[in-house]
């Protein structure tokens, strides 16, 4: 993917292609791009099967339509409208992933030559990266590529190989009739019809589902089984700590409502520790309560019966925050300053969108994890991407301001 011979067909982005030379380019330097405004007015990326488990974290991942379909991140259901990137192709969000694809440009690698399988480093000379700068870094050192040309070029190769890996996983995923066309329908307020996006495809899991009984073991053979996709537990836990160390100043007393004897909670409970660990936070208490709202309201009357003072709760799960919550509400206790779930319930998530002072912030345990495994699960069987080992997917603080990432109010939980 994206491999063309100079200034024919030209990839998406790029205006111009130029082979770097050291004849030609020996004493220049290249600097990075400041102003991308092509991205800022493109509403769909190409990726690669490698970063389908980062991309999907940011962005829903469709499939383009025509004989040759490629994975897309959609940065917009519009065209010529990027609601993730600005005018300046800069992200919005400074914690929004960006694709290899847009970090590749300007350079890539293309055959100079359609009879050569030969493949050369090449540059967009309209991106005003590379040329004769005062800044920047030397492309070459003599007549050898230098330090920083090494580093774009291992880039750029790793970035071909990466396309030759979803180019098969493509063709085989068409082989397979797993694509079926997309359509999504979105009504906003105030509007009696709601609009209705097409033009793309989409992986039928009823399909995916429904996979012959050799290709379900051929998953197994592959050893498929060997992939690990899950929310990163220490994160929920020690986000959450560092949150209260900072708004708390390091000082304050705080109670602990744990779940059940597993290894999520283990982990949860090591990332808290972790997190206030070096403060003078001090736990008063710490009992289970099998995450069950009924138990955790219990549990906190017990906490409140037992201490008079209590600065901060924490409940390692939403369902027990909501019992925590309740058992506060009834006593009256003025004192306590927060109290802190995590999981991402819709419920949390809604207060933490309403600005409620002792429930400012969550963290996510993402259900759609399921979905990066299904997609992952697809790769392994039908391009044979590189996916064995464990993933782990972020649980990041959300707050006011990104709240509404977060926010299904008609999901289930």
């Amino acid at each position: 993917m994206a491999t063309a011979a100079p200034n024919q067909n030209l990839p998406l982005l790029y205006n111009a292609i130029e082979p770097l030379s050291a004849t030609q380019h020996q004493n220049q330097k290249v600097r990075p791009v400041d102003r991308l405004p092509q991205v800022g007015q493109t509403h769909a990326i190409p990726v690669t099967v490698d970063e389908f488990a980062l991309v999907q974290r940011h962005y829903p991942i469709v499939f383009s339509i025509g004989d040759n379909p490629v994975p897309l991140a959609l940065m917009g259901l519009n065209e010529g409208v990027n609601v993730f990137l600005d005018d300046d192709g800069r992200p919005l969000d400074a914690s929004l992933y960006i694709p290899a694809y847009i970090r590749r440009y300007p350079f890539l690698l293309a055959r100079l030559r359609p009879d050569s399988d030969e493949l050369s480093l090449c540059f967009d000379p309209t991106a005003n990266a590379v040329g004769d700068f005062e800044e920047g870094e030397a492309l070459f050192d003599g007549d050898q590529p230098s330090e920083a040309t090494k580093s774009i070029l291992q880039f750029c190769e790793q970035f071909e190989a990466a396309g030759q890996r979803t180019a098969a996983f493509m063709d085989e995923l068409v082989k397979s009739d797993l694509l079926m066309d997309g359509e999504v329908a979105i009504q906003p307020e105030g509007f009696q019809q709601p609009f209705v996006y097409r033009g793309f495809r989409m992986v039928d899991e009823e399909k995916l589902r429904d996979l012959r009984g050799d290709e379900l073991r051929k998953l197994s053979q592959n050893g498929i089984q060997d992939l690990y996709v899950a929310g990163d537990n220490i994160a929920v836990g020690r986000n959450t700590a560092k949150f209260l160390v900072d708004k708390m100043g390091g000082k304050g007393n705080l109670v602990v409502l744990r779940g059940i004897p597993t290894v999520i909670d283990e982990e949860r409970i090591k990332g808290f520790q972790d997190g206030i660990k070096g403060s003078e936070l001090k736990v008063l208490d710490m009992q289970y309560a099998n995450w069950n709202s009924d138990e955790a309201f219990k549990l906190m009357q017990d906490y409140l019966s037992k201490y008079p003072k209590i600065d901060a709760v924490w409940a390692n799960d939403d369902d027990m925050l909501v019992g925590a919550l309740q058992a506060i509400k009834q006593s009256g206790r003025k004192e306590i300053k927060y109290a802190l779930g995590g999981n991402g319930m819709k419920g949390i998530v809604k207060k933490v969108i309403d600005g409620d002072a002792v429930t400012p912030v969550e963290t996510p345990y993402p259900p759609s994890m399921i979905k990066t495994a299904i997609y992952m699960t697809v790769a392994n069987l039908v391009g044979q991407a590189p996916v064995r080992g464990a993933v782990k997917l972020d649980a990041p603080l959300i707050t006011q301001k990104n709240a509404k990432e977060y926010y299904f109010p008609d999901s289930p939980f």
